[in-house]
């Protein structure tokens, strides 16, 4: 076993400081934390000297071609996601990313606003493409991707979880809301950068428990 684990980031906003402030826990290896990437120059040099990381870089190609690094952890804004996961795996990399996974992020031809011009049902049909081809992928790299997604192991939702496996319970009915009163992102408000709408941004953890608690249910995992 590799008694050290080297990082690269991609990102160097909130949701960076929240991985940052996780890894600094680990305590069975070291972490080290060689590359972080931002989609602004002085945004990377800000968060190496936050972060301790010991260099920047301005392309992601410095982090896949780097043989030293072990994990590429994904913080950049959603509509990068798709791309950089596939191309991270591609690399022989292991690749967290952060929620939410992907999202609409407009086709050619979209009129602006999308979110105002654009049917849901494409919206819909879109992203069931984008996620059978990243699950294709991440099948192919078995054990490699991890989903950065916490909720579902706040108290409540472990409490209902631990319910419906002894009790082998049926949910009659599910109810997500936004948990979060907004987003420190500069392109939150930009839905070809985010992928939806503001339940998009902040109702993704409730969201995620949900899915997730039906996939117990349907799975009958322990």
């Amino acid at each position: 076993m590799k008694n050290e684990v080297v990082i690269g980031m991609i990102g160097a906003g909130r949701a960076t400081e929240l991985h940052m402030q996780a890894l600094s826990y680990v305590r069975s290896v070291n972490v080290r934390k060689k590359i972080i990437m931002a989609g602004h120059s002085e945004t990377a040099r800000k968060g190496q000297e936050i972060y301790g990381f010991e260099q920047t870089a301005d392309d992601i190609k410095e982090i896949l071609q780097d043989p030293e690094i072990d994990v590429i952890d994904i913080c950049s804004p959603p509509y990068t996601h798709d791309d950089y996961v596939i191309r991270a795996l591609k690399a022989g990399k292991y690749v967290i990313c952060e929620k939410p996974l992907t999202g609409y992020f407009g086709l050619d031809g979209d009129k602006e606003p999308i979110g105002k011009t654009v049917s849901k049902l494409k919206m819909y049909e879109q992203i069931l493409k984008s996620l059978d081809n990243l699950s294709e992928i991440v099948n192919q790299y078995p054990g490699k991707f991890m989903y950065a997604e916490n909720f579902i192991y706040a108290p409540a939702v472990q409490k209902a979880a631990e319910i419906i496996r002894k009790k082998g319970s049926k949910i009659l009915c599910m109810k997500g809301e936004e948990s979060l009163k907004g987003s420190s992102s500069r392109v939150a408000g930009e839905w070809n950068k985010t992928g939806g709408g503001t339940f998009t941004r902040t109702g993704s953890h409730p969201l995620c428990a949900i899915l997730w608690l039906k996939w117990l249910i349907i799975s009958k995992k322990p």
